[in-house]
């Protein structure tokens, strides 16, 4: 039996007796910035290269995106909400916001959703120790910023092959391989 219990976070058996996983998602945090990219026709472009520049246009941004907010439920959302019926919505846009402040937004749309989920976490009593960033969003400085900055928590980004190392390595310690 889990000591937690949440009816907005998931609970699954772990890799070893008696362990266990309380896992929180997100339903766009990748899958926002590359509508995005597809949303400007950017689509045919090297990722690495749009994303790094959009990166750098996102830094022209001042924090807060110029009064621009970003509700980036695109897909629903997972936690906190548990809406698939959620809906994404930008507050504020006036012909002064440029792509820049729109994609500073959405990353830090993205950043008050961490935010609420590492709330969610506390309230539960299972506030995280260490914080570890993985994936594409790592190489975004803005990105890796604004998460810091709006959840209030230091990360630890992780280079390398990230989640898919960590998953691997899972396997081989199920099977007495490491």
């Amino acid at each position: 039996e889990t000591p937690i219990r949440s009816d907005h976070l998931y609970v699954a058996p772990y890799l070893f007796p008696d362990s266990y996983v309380l896992a929180a998602g997100t339903s766009t945090a990748g899958t926002i910035t590359r509508w995005f990219v597809d949303f400007l026709g950017l689509q045919d472009s090297d990722s690495d290269e749009v994303f790094s520049h959009l990166a750098s246009e996102a830094n022209l941004s001042p924090p807060g995106a110029r009064g621009l907010l970003a509700l980036p439920h695109f897909s629903g959302e997972r936690t906190p909400l548990d809406d698939p019926m959620a809906s994404g919505a930008l507050f504020g846009l006036n012909l002064t916001h440029g792509r820049s402040d729109v994609y500073r937004a959405l990353l830090e749309g993205i950043a008050q959703g961490v935010r609420a989920v590492l709330e969610l976490y506390e309230r539960v009593g299972a506030t995280p120790r260490t914080i570890r960033a993985v994936g594409g969003g790592t190489k975004n400085p803005v990105w890796v910023a604004a998460v810091s900055n709006i959840a209030q928590c230091e990360q630890h980004v992780v280079s390398g092959m990230g989640a898919a190392y960590g998953d691997a390595m899972l396997a081989a310690l199920s099977h007495g391989m490491v």
